[in-house]
């Protein structure tokens, strides 16, 4: 599948990558029931994002994709990001802090 907003997959790449993605999605705990946002910029690894994407999808959790412009360094989550998530219902405020970490890890790959 080809997101708009980013590069061509290639699907040998895609495929030496999904060992690991399938495990830091589990490591993450997404279940069919839960809505994701994936985020990443127009410079990210096109394959990595299809890995990533595809795992989800094999779940069955509502997959949402959001390409930004990458951000400066040193600078907050784009606006953008957050509003896209509050809008899908993503931010829960009980559950923000315990998933920051674990959503950090697949965050920093993108």
């Amino acid at each position: 599948m080809t997101t708009p907003g980013l590069r061509t997959a290639d699907a040998a790449e895609v495929e030496a990558l999904m060992p690991g993605v399938e495990t830091a999605v589990r490591f993450l705990g997404i279940f069919p029931e839960y809505k994701v946002l994936v985020g990443c910029t127009a410079k990210s690894n096109p394959a990595l994002i299809e890995a990533v994407t595809t795992c989800i999808r094999h779940i069955g959790a509502d997959l949402s994709i959001l390409v930004t412009e990458p951000p400066e360094r040193n600078q907050p989550t784009p606006r953008v990001v957050m509003e896209a998530a509050k809008r899908r219902r993503l931010l829960h405020p009980d559950r923000r802090r315990a998933r920051s970490a674990q959503q950090g890890l697949l965050h920093s790959a993108l």
